[in-house]
């Protein structure tokens, strides 16, 4: 495989991460996934962190759809989300995949 399809690879397995974790953070507090929902939440600081990590994201394009409907941001913040979310679910695929690598290796 070459850089591009392991990237491609890696950024989809972020995207997918992250949806899961947010479809179960949804589940736990029965509302849209979003920053704010966890602060106020006061849950354990371990899952906050654990949701924050995974479901970013989501969350983070869950708040900026939201602060757009609301008329709070312009198309340069919601360029700029865009592009962290791509970051962030690449950087998380990334980590996934190696961390799956590596059990595969330590077990078989």
């Amino acid at each position: 495989m070459d850089f591009w399809q392991l990237y491609g690879f890696a950024f989809l397995t972020g995207i997918v991460v992250s949806g899961l974790t947010a479809s179960l953070c949804e589940l736990l507090y029965d509302r849209p996934a979003s920053f704010w929902q966890l602060i106020k939440s006061g849950s354990r600081p371990i899952f906050m962190w654990f949701f924050v990590v995974t479901a970013g994201p989501y969350m983070l394009l869950n708040d900026v759809i939201t602060a757009r409907r609301s008329g709070l941001v312009g198309p340069v913040s919601i360029a700029a989300a865009i592009a962290t979310a791509i970051v962030w679910a690449s950087a998380t695929g990334i980590v996934v995949v190696d961390l799956g690598w590596r059990f595969s290796r330590s077990t078989f």
